[in-house]
């Protein structure tokens, strides 16, 4: 992905890179299950969705360039936010086909 290559010298923006990459990971691929702290069953998949969701609002939030907004991130990392929004959706795509497949082997 085109987030592989980057490196960045300010240590800000290597920690708005890191806010960028989980709130990615969590939308498209779903949080870790090891941060989760001991939620089993039923509870560990609405906290899976809660978590997924909220990253999921933040990405496509309309607000323009407030502060922490996802625009504003890619403006400080010098990225273009509408791109990226369309390659994490291809990403999370890919991943909803993945998990509902292992969803329907489990039933």
């Amino acid at each position: 992905m085109y987030l592989d290559n980057l490196s960045f010298a300010e240590p800000c923006s290597k920690l708005w890179f890191g806010v960028l990459c989980r709130a990615i990971e969590d939308y498209a691929y779903g949080p870790d299950p090891s941060s989760r702290g001991g939620i089993r069953g039923e509870n560990a998949f609405e906290w899976f969705e809660a978590i997924q969701r909220s990253a999921g609002r933040w990405i496509h939030s309309t607000v323009a360039m407030d502060a922490f907004s996802f625009t504003w991130v890619c403006a400080e990392l010098d990225m273009d936010p509408d791109w990226l929004r369309q390659e994490i959706e291809k990403r999370a795509a890919a991943c909803a086909k993945t998990r509902a497949a292992r969803r329907a082997k489990l039933k």
